[in-house]
């Protein structure tokens, strides 16, 4: 398995971080490291790459109640 740290930015980081504290499924484990007023950075295991990573809980949390709604964006920084 592969670890990783992910930083979202968003101007509303509190449901990017309601969303993915301790999220898990079949392809991905994320925990919370931290938060600032608007990036979030966690830590992400996982057997995908750090791209492959990165684009996946793009994907995930596009599909989520607020996904639709916010501007975000994610980079793999480790």
């Amino acid at each position: 398995m592969n670890t990783y740290k992910i930083k979202f930015y968003c101007g509303q980081i509190s449901f990017v971080r309601k969303f993915f504290n301790d999220y898990q499924d079949e392809k991905v484990k994320a925990v919370l490291l931290s938060e600032t007023k608007i990036t979030a950075v966690f830590e992400v295991v996982t057997s995908l790459t750090g791209q492959e990573a990165e684009q996946y809980l793009m994907d995930i949390f596009k599909k989520s109640k607020y996904g639709p709604a916010l501007y975000y964006t994610a980079s793999c920084i480790q």
